[in-house]
């Protein structure tokens, strides 16, 4: 049996639900991940996009102040992704087209 490539190492989920009521969901598995949620908040609407910033570990988190989305995440800089350059970063985008654009 095989299984999708999105089942078993995702890790750290969060969901944003935008003024308009839409919900997304961001997760990490090694790279950032984020899709649409169905209003049932369980199953994914439309297509699962890869939107790894610079640096990238884990713990995507998104939000919106005013017009603005924002990615904030975990990041080690490389090339040698020691521990003292384990870092918060935040990626930023213009309303359109909603949180996929802070990647």
């Amino acid at each position: 049996m095989s299984l999708p490539a999105h089942v078993i190492a995702d890790i750290i989920p969060t969901v944003f639900t935008d003024d308009d009521g839409t919900s997304w969901l961001a997760w990490s598995n090694r790279q950032c991940y984020i899709a649409k949620l169905k209003p049932n908040m369980i199953d994914i609407d439309g297509p699962i996009r890869e939107i790894t910033p610079p640096h990238f570990v884990e713990g995507p988190w998104l939000h919106k102040r005013g017009k603005l989305y924002y990615l904030s995440y975990a990041s080690m800089t490389l090339p040698h992704r020691a521990p003292s350059t384990y870092r918060i970063q935040r990626r930023q985008a213009s309303p359109d087209p909603g949180p996929t654009a802070a990647c």
